[in-house]
């Protein structure tokens, strides 16, 4: 029998998830070992009456442990260890209701029944069917998954059915900043490839029903995502009118992962800072939308509005710092919204695992608030 797992008798240890892509696991007599070498496996331990349970979740097809003769050795040494159920007996739990095998095989499939079906459509101004809006700005540290996590969230606190997708492979964030950190088992890199169904991935907010995020992978490189396959999943959920907005966060840069992101958009929101540099990077971004985009390519490219963040309007005063003004000026561009610089506010959110929008008595909150309001469609000063 194996021996007693002392280190998880003090209340530290009584209910904790423990999320890994590549997990092995061996006894010590005090503590847990864990050396990665298998993928796409994810362990939630929980103490209950005094014995670890563990939920084992493997990859949709195909053994993780590759030969038959090594899935043995290792389901033999998993059950010994801590009576892990062998691979051959594990079964993927779904994480929501009416999945089907088809679902499985592929991702667009999936996206039927992701929000209840009495839920209206409430569309963003000027369209008239689900759009894919990108928020990006080419330069990095300019608050554009902070705006993304506003906007979506103060998009379905008006009824807007979201999706917010998370394109920074390996540098994920948007979990964070909605507090999901610890709720994620598949991301967007498994819908991708038929290891699990959109509708296992995403996760539902639990401040407001019409929010869900598809988090982008932690252990995959940006080369992970495939330009057809990204396409073939966006134009399913439009296709199938299951999503008012699809909400893209753009990583930095102007590599795979921001092109990716803003190839399918129909709107896109350029973030800049009032400074020189952040200007010319979020100018190159036009350019890219407006020539490399797939709408572009058909002759209808996407509507880009601007979004100015972490102003000061006193340094923009004192000429210490371009205004708003001279930035619209110089990017050509309409105006969505100005964000105050508040960053100790929007720390203080981020940590609380809640969007900015949510700070209380903070100018911050109310400027996402009023960028979702133009948006819709509703004129504010």
């Amino acid at each position: 029998s194996p021996p007693p797992l002392s280190p998880f008798s003090s209340s530290l240890f009584r209910s904790f998830p423990l999320v890994t892509q590549f997990t092995t696991y061996h006894h010590h007599p005090t503590h847990f070992m864990f050396t990665r070498h298998a993928p796409s496996r994810v362990l939630t331990f929980r103490r209950l009456s005094g014995h670890v349970t563990p939920l084992v979740r493997q990859r949709v097809s195909g053994s993780p442990f590759g030969s038959s003769a090594a899935s043995a050795k290792a389901s033999k040494s998993a059950t010994t260890s801590i009576g892990v159920l062998p691979p051959s007996q594990m079964r993927v739990r779904e994480r929501g209701r009416g999945t089907s095998a088809s679902d499985e095989s592929s991702p667009g499939r999936s996206a039927q029944r992701l929000f209840a079906t009495d839920v209206p459509a409430v569309r963003l101004s000027g369209r008239t069917g689900p759009v894919v809006l990108t928020v990006t700005s080419g330069k990095g540290g300019v608050g554009k998954t902070t705006s993304a996590a506003s906007i979506g969230l103060g998009l379905a606190q008006r009824g807007v059915r979201t999706l917010l997708i998370d394109f920074d492979i390996g540098l994920r964030n948007c979990d964070i900043h909605l507090g999901m950190e610890r709720r994620v088992i598949f991301d967007f890199v498994n819908v991708l490839k038929g290891e699990a169904s959109l509708k296992q991935a995403v996760i539902p907010d639990r401040r407001c029903s019409n929010l869900l995020l598809l988090a982008a992978s932690q252990t995959k490189d940006k080369t992970a995502l495939d330009l057809d396959a990204v396409g073939s999943m966006l134009q399913s959920l439009k296709a199938n009118d299951e999503v008012d907005v699809i909400i893209a966060d753009s990583p930095a840069g102007i590599e795979s992962g921001a092109h990716h992101a803003m190839y399918f958009a129909d709107e896109a929101v350029i973030c800049t800072n009032p400074e020189l540099s952040s200007l010319r990077d979020a100018d190159k971004m036009v350019g890219l939308l407006l020539s490399k985009s797939a709408g572009a390519e058909a002759g209808i490219p996407p509507n880009i509005s601007l979004l100015v963040t972490r102003y000061n309007a006193e340094r923009a005063e004192d000429g210490d710092a371009l205004s708003v003004n001279d930035i619209t000026e110089m990017l050509g561009l309409p105006l969505l919204g100005v964000i105050p610089d508040n960053p100790k506010a929007v720390l203080r959110s981020t940590n609380m695992g809640n969007p900015a929008i949510m700070a209380e008595n903070e100018a911050v909150a109310g400027s996402y608030q009023d960028v979702c309001d133009r948006l819709l469609g509703n004129d504010k000063p």
